[in-house]
């Protein structure tokens, strides 16, 4: 079943877990948080390669499950950001605490391979990684 979904995830778009993601050409990079329980404040924050905050979204109170985000690649400081790789880091206030939450991105599939290793299938993405075909949560 898993190959069946891998060979249609070939030159089309997934979201899967992972913090990379590309912001594209066309100037938006989407994702989704997924939160172990409501929180009072969630903020998603975008770094460039050199680790730089970009971008930070405050997102306010959501309840519990997966919340999706989009950037449209205009930085905090007004300037559009240039295509590239950036890194996303999600920060939920939990009992007043912060924590960090698993994130989900979405990234286009250049190609499905067999890890000789582990024998798992892989996507092969725009954003440089092989993500294992069981972190896909959605193939659009």
């Amino acid at each position: 079943v898993d190959a069946v979904r891998a060979t249609r995830a070939a030159g089309r778009q997934v979201v899967a877990v992972g913090s990379n993601a590309v912001l594209s050409a066309n100037g938006y990079l989407n994702g989704a948080i997924n939160l172990s329980q409501s929180t009072n404040q969630l903020v998603v924050g975008i770094y460039d390669s050199a680790g730089q905050l970009v971008k930070q979204m405050d997102m306010g109170p959501q309840s519990k499950g997966t919340i999706p985000f989009a950037w449209d690649g205009i930085k905090d400081n007004g300037d559009n950001a240039q295509s590239g790789l950036y890194q996303i880091k999600a920060m939920a206030n939990l009992g007043g605490t912060p924590q960090a939450m698993d994130t989900y991105v979405a990234a286009s599939v250049d190609s499905v391979m067999l890890d000789p290793t582990s024998q798992q299938i892989m996507l092969n993405t725009s954003n440089g990684e092989a993500i294992k075909m069981s972190d896909v949560k959605q193939i659009m």
